[in-house]
């Protein structure tokens, strides 16, 4: 394992590639180096990657992910690991585009990293369609991320009451006001 800015590494023999493999040298790598890297880059190993596609599109393994999670659940104590590096193999577009806005902004990194954590807790489809959800409405902020995917999670029908306003407070286009 290299570290990318230093380049120090460490070495360890392993008689297969398997999960568990990768898992030790990780745990491994953060004693002896004293903490979590904020940037990790793998090759194309059968242990992180399933299918190599165009580009740099990659199916990344269901285990892989699993440990990018935990990842996520370490990294969060560290504000600034998003400004300083990308500690994720791999977001939804949406995800990224977010992270545009979020890192714009005093106090953003660590507001994403929160929005990135609700995947610990909620399924993934729902924290992304919440966050498609408030790029579409242009209102790119944590609550905002959280009340729809509170929405989204109860699965309620929201009941607006009739409400027929008096003709004073009728809303008029300004085509109606030129009339």
């Amino acid at each position: 394992m290299d570290l990318s800015h230093s380049r120090a590494f460490l070495v360890r023999a392993y008689p297969l590639q398997t999960h568990e493999m990768l898992f030790d040298v990780h745990w491994h790598a953060c004693l002896v180096f004293g903490g979590v890297p904020s940037r990790g880059i793998y090759d194309n190993m059968k242990t992180a990657v399933d299918r190599v596609g165009r580009g740099k599109h990659r199916d990344i393994n269901a285990r892989f992910k699993a440990m990018d999670s935990h990842y996520l659940s370490v990294v969060k104590g560290k504000f600034g690991a998003l400004r300083n590096g990308a500690p994720f193999t791999e977001m939804p577009d949406a995800f990224r585009r977010l992270q545009d806005h979020m890192l714009l902004k005093d106090g953003g990194d660590r507001e994403m990293l929160d929005i990135l954590s609700l995947v610990l807790q909620h399924s993934e489809a729902d924290a992304l369609c919440a966050v498609e959800l408030t790029l579409e409405a242009g209102v790119p902020t944590e609550t905002h991320i959280l009340n729809l995917l509170h929405r989204l999670i109860d699965r309620r029908p929201t009941h607006h009451p009739e409400v027929d306003p008096p003709e004073a407070l009728a809303l008029q286009t300004s085509a109606q006001q030129a009339l």
